[in-house]
């Protein structure tokens, strides 16, 4: 790392089944860290694998302090898929008196702090407190029945913990009835969180992008950033936005992935695209589709408790019936300009990814990063630690037995005789505790420990998730007409038979279903994907599998259109349609991109 400047450097104690001693160095960069006696072996964690810092009080001497660092490292399995895992470094300052090591303790997190909270800092002179930026507080809305009914277990022993880490603040809403979060979001304050986490299903999604539509002010609230925490049966944006991160879309690692991204992403531009039916508008984020694609999801809805698997069983009912359908379909074709520029958005080398029934990779990134590493140049710089810190050691420990069952708890990470030395709430991370003393716009607990703030105790609505036309403050929808009218001459038009149509506006419909890598979040464009009759089965369970891993672009039994709007009109009464999985009324519909409006955590 010749040429990086050093912020701060020391040598401290580590414990994990025992105790040793590491160096440390922190820079712009991040941890560079290597054992005395071997320093062409280091240990490199990045900013972007650290998700936060805290200083622990030793039991029965509270005037000493050591750190927490908790990161997650990509690392690779001995299956060859990489993955995120978490890494608690424990470090322990005892070798200096109290004053200093409150000091140390201190300037070392302050230091960890503004670099995690993007404020550059180039030496210790730059560690000043008035740096800090203001916590960032979010809105949590979860839904308790999305998907196997487990968001709150998965919130409580995942996300929850994760946000404790990275030390920011949040309120929790559940929902208690369909469009409840619709309505909250309608009449919500967003200006007071800096965005809101979703903890459910892309149902979720659907009703707070709504919400936030319906709203006098959506101009300005759409601007508020959404993360997605996937605990729902598709989890098709969630996917899409790992995909967009090259991180691994993984089962067992799809809600700590998302997590992470949630807590460690940015704000970056999304696509929506308006749904407009004969007596509603809505806006979607997934994708449309018509024929056998919405009949196997809506079918399937009464074995939503199995998970994924109600998805193959739908399949299955399907491809016995097997039924087409007779349709007019218009599209605007995007001109290849727009083509290009759509392909320029993608990420360089981008791998597809998606779950297959057991979850699995499919096809997975590949990506190692290798964190082990030689430099020659350490040694020099911290021969002069112990002038800094006046602490001999530094505590290093990598979780190599860390078991997902009891992920968050540091005694997983320590000795026994060593844990009896210290104290701290970080220490048991007993989260439902820890949150009610740390975070001020809490609710109240229910007697189970669930957090929870009740909106109110109206009796589900019958209202629908869309608004009427009429009143529908909306976006200008300038290459639409209204579905009455003929299509402008500038589109194509056919009639003819098909067994499904898809249209994406992101690469996953799901987290097992990569309809299209070539799709980014904000290209401005839409996918139109066409599943002609006549077709066998065999034909139909071949395009679908191309769905699954992510090569339908290569299936020429799937016709495929970039397009800017489209109209889906059947010409006889059969056939579902769907708006990200969201039943639509029967007849005519008709849609439009609307480029870069919201803003997503990716």
């Amino acid at each position: 790392m010749n040429g990086v400047n050093v912020i701060l450097q020391g040598r401290f104690d580590f414990f994990s089944k025992g105790r040793s001693t590491f160096n440390i160095c922190l820079t712009p960069n991040g941890l560079e860290c290597y054992k005395p006696g071997k320093p062409k072996e280091t240990l490199v964690y990045g900013l972007s694998d650290i998700l936060g810092c805290h200083r622990l009080l030793q039991k029965g001497n509270t005037e000493f302090s050591s750190l927490a660092i908790y990161c997650y490292p990509k690392v690779k399995k001995s299956s060859g898929k990489t993955i995120r895992k978490r890494e608690c470094l424990l470090l322990r300052l005892n070798r200096c008196s109290p004053e200093e090591n409150q000091l140390i303790a201190e300037k070392w997190r302050l230091a960890l702090s503004l670099l995690l909270n993007g404020v550059s800092i180039y030496d210790e002179h730059d560690i000043l407190p008035e740096l800090t930026p203001p916590k960032k507080n979010y809105l949590v809305l979860i839904n308790p029945v999305s998907g196997q009914g487990k968001s709150m277990q998965l919130f409580s022993e995942w996300v929850a913990p994760m946000m404790a880490e990275a030390d920011v603040t949040y309120s929790v809403i559940t929902t208690e009835y369909q469009d409840h979060a619709l309505k909250y979001i309608a009449e919500a304050e967003l200006s007071q969180w800096h965005g809101i986490v979703v903890c459910g299903g892309d149902g979720l999604v659907y009703e707070i992008l709504n919400g936030i539509m319906s709203r006098p002010d959506w101009e300005k609230a759409i601007k508020v950033p959404v993360s997605v925490i996937p605990t729902g049966t598709g989890n098709g944006l969630a996917a899409s936005i790992l995909q967009t991160r090259d991180e691994m879309i993984t089962q067992e690692r799809l809600v700590l992935s998302s997590t992470y991204v949630a807590l460690k992403g940015q704000a970056h531009a999304l696509d929506l695209f308006t749904v407009q039916t004969r007596n509603a508008s809505s806006y979607a984020f997934l994708g449309y589709s018509f024929g056998m694609i919405p009949a196997i999801d809506i079918g399937s809805e009464k074995y939503r408790k199995i998970g994924q698997t109600r998805i193959m069983l739908g399949t299955l009912s399907q491809l016995m019936k097997l039924k087409t359908y007779k349709i007019r379909l218009s599209y605007l074709l995007a001109s290849e300009a727009e083509v290009a520029v759509a392909m320029s958005k993608l990420p360089h080398k981008q791998s597809v990814q998606s779950l297959d029934s057991t979850g699995e990779n499919r096809v997975g990134s590949g990506v190692n990063q290798a964190r082990l590493r030689h430099s020659d140049s350490f040694k020099h710089r911290m021969s002069h630690a112990e002038s800094y810190s006046g602490a001999d050691g530094c505590s290093l420990h990598s979780d190599s037995s860390y078991e997902d069952k009891h992920r968050f708890s540091l005694t997983d990470f320590i000795d026994e005789s060593i844990m009896e030395e210290m104290t701290s709430d970080m220490l048991h991370m007993d989260i439902h505790k820890h949150d009610i003393k740390n975070t001020e716009r809490l609710g109240p607990l229910h007697e189970n420990g669930d957090i929870n703030h009740k909106l109110n105790t109206a009796p589900p609505s019958t209202a629908t998730s869309f608004t009427t036309l009429e009143n529908q403050l909306q976006p200008d929808c300038d290459l639409l007409v209204p579905l009455s009218h003929p299509v402008p001459t500038n589109w194509v038009v056919a009639e003819l038979e098909v067994v499904t149509i898809l249209v994406c506006n992101v690469s996953h419909v799901a987290s097992t279903l990569c309809a299209t890598p070539l799709i980014s979040l904000d290209d401005g464009l839409l996918r139109l994907m066409v599943m002609k009759a006549p077709m066998s089965r065999a034909g139909v369970i071949k395009s679908f599998t191309a769905f699954q891993d992510g090569t339908s672009e290569s299936n020429n039994s799937v016709e495929k259109h970039w397009v800017k709007a489209f109209r889906v009109e059947p010409l006889e009464t059969s056939g579902m349609s769907t708006a990200d999985g969201e039943l639509l009324e029967k007849g005519p519909v008709q849609g439009q991109v609307l480029p870069s409006i919201a803003q997503i955590i990716a």
